[in-house]
């Protein structure tokens, strides 16, 4: 089966025609854990949600930052 090839860009992006963006996503969180694909399905879940959780307390703290140092960016002097 031919892989199908997007140009966006200037970046090449090649979709997996087997798992498509998911499997991507899961091998980009790191290396596959599980001795079936639905246990490393489940990692990359459980791994998802600690990549989010990672990101909204950055964007937290961030936030807190700015607030606690005037910037006036969210509301507060």
């Amino acid at each position: 089966m031919r892989k199908k090839k997007i140009d966006m860009s200037g970046i090449r992006i090649v979709k997996d025609p087997d798992g498509g963006w998911w499997r991507i996503w899961a091998k980009s969180l790191g290396e596959k854990v599980g001795e079936s694909d639905r246990q490393a399905d489940a990692v990359a879940v459980i791994r998802t949600i600690w990549w989010l959780t990672h990101m909204a307390t950055c964007i937290f703290i961030i936030l807190n930052a700015i607030a606690n140092h005037g910037w006036g960016l969210v509301g507060y002097q």
